[in-house]
């Protein structure tokens, strides 16, 4: 399908947004991350005319890399994940300005050369640069990267004005309450709220983006979304994909930190908040914490909602795909759980949030595991944590495919943002 047919009202419309010269530097330059999402959004903006005139992009990573070798595997990278055929003329535009930076995340000599980079590249555009920090990078070095940000005086470049420094946080944010209170503490001592984004890339999905059309612009849906009409709600994140080369990242986190309390959290909230004030991130956000205030703490024990499971050797997309518990890589840690899956429970004002909220979080490298009855897609008339359903289920069930998060959308946003503007939640 074109983008005219897609997009019908936006025919003959400039989609350029203005955004001021701007240097990406990502964090992670040489990571899974990288590869797969970051490089390609970029690309894709490239393709839409989105990028601004100077545009430079820097990558940083302990990896030491040659700036042609960093150009290569980027095209190849493109060329593998992009969601768009990779076409060299536009590509050039970007590759012309790309260059790599090797260091230590917790080295300040490291970042001292980074701004000699920066300083090289505002030299060759004739005017300073807006300076976005993407940190893509395993959450244990967040804090040395915003420390360095900050004692380099990165962090300050273009306070107050639309060239002002801003950092894109990816998830997780902290392990548990208290790292994350602790690495926002590191970030607000470093950047102002307005220069930092922190983002879940789920929320870049066609398909996410599109629930809140879905529940309270459609007249059919809107006045039905309700607990007198929904039995219950169904969340399942299936990974085609598996540990690969992330067993660094999994042998710490697995499926609960790296999905359920992201991801599926984010789309929990968007299925069953209540109608925002209006679509600005500030109300979203805070209907958001409404539902999640507002959801039960989870039983454990022997009727628990939830459970935590490997997958043993199977096959997944027709491939052989062994057991994941071989593949921890650190003794001081506990095999990664690839499956979690839980049962939340909600009362919100109106009753309009339904009753009881199914979500899991799948890696499915095999078969799924044997799990207890009351966390079964079909739970028996006594369990208390699922109501039962007939042979022909009643449930709404929403099961988000696992295509490419788009990143295009938020990098674009952050690009084009100022002080003024509403940033994304």
């Amino acid at each position: 399908m074109s983008e005219s047919d897609r997009h019908p009202f936006l025919s003959g419309l400039s989609k350029h947004r203005g955004a001021q010269p701007t240097c990406v530097v990502i964090f992670g330059a040489s990571g899974d991350l990288a590869a797969r999402k970051l490089l390609p959004a970029l690309y894709n903006l490239a393709v839409d005319s989105l990028l601004p005139a100077d545009f430079h992009l820097i990558g940083f990573g302990r990896k030491p890399i040659p700036d042609a070798e960093f150009r290569t595997q980027a095209a190849a990278d493109i060329q593998k994940f992009s969601r768009r055929e990779f076409r060299p003329d536009i590509w050039k535009r970007v590759e012309d300005n790309m260059s790599y930076q090797a260091g230590g995340y917790d080295e300040p000599a490291a970042f001292e050369a980074l701004k000699a980079q920066i300083a090289a590249a505002e030299k060759r555009a004739g005017r300073p640069l807006q300076l976005v920090f993407y940190v893509s990078t395993p959450p244990s070095v967040f804090e040395p990267i915003l420390e360095n940000l900050g004692q380099s005086g990165l962090a300050a470049r273009g306070l107050g004005t639309d060239l002002e420094s801003k950092v894109i946080i990816e998830k997780p944010f902290g392990k548990d309450l208290d790292s994350a209170v602790h690495l926002n503490a590191v970030a607000a001592r470093n950047f102002r709220e307005s220069q930092i984004f922190r983002i879940d890339h789920y929320l870049g999905k066609e398909t996410v983006q599109d629930l809140l059309v879905l529940r309270f612009a459609n007249p059919i849906f809107e006045p039905l979304w309700n607990r007198r009409h929904v039995d219950h709600v169904q969340i399942t994140v299936a990974e085609e994909l598996g540990v690969g080369t992330r067993g660094g990242y999994y042998d710490s986190s697995g499926a609960t930190r790296d999905m359920l309390q992201n991801h599926t959290m984010q789309l929990l909230a968007l299925v069953a908040m209540e109608q925002p004030r209006s679509l600005s991130a500030e109300h979203i956000r805070d209907e958001k914490v409404k539902l999640l205030e507002s959801i039960q703490p989870l039983r454990l024990g022997a009727n628990a909602d939830a459970v935590r499971a490997q997958y043993a050797e199977g096959l997944s997309g027709g491939e052989k795909s062994p057991t994941t518990g071989p593949r921890r890589i650190s003794r001081r840690n506990p095999p990664p759980k690839p499956f979690a899956r839980c049962v939340s429970r909600s009362r919100t004002p109106a009753g309009r949030a339904s009753r009881s909220t199914c979500v899991r979080a799948s890696a499915s490298r095999a078969a799924s595991p044997r799990l207890p009855s009351n966390l079964s897609n079909r739970s028996p008339a006594s369990s208390r944590a699922m109501p039962a359903t007939t042979s022909r289920p009643t449930a709404w069930s929403s099961r988000f495919s696992p295509t490419k998060a788009r990143r295009s959308s938020l990098i674009r946003r952050c690009l084009a943002s100022s002080p003024a503007r509403s940033r994304f939640a």
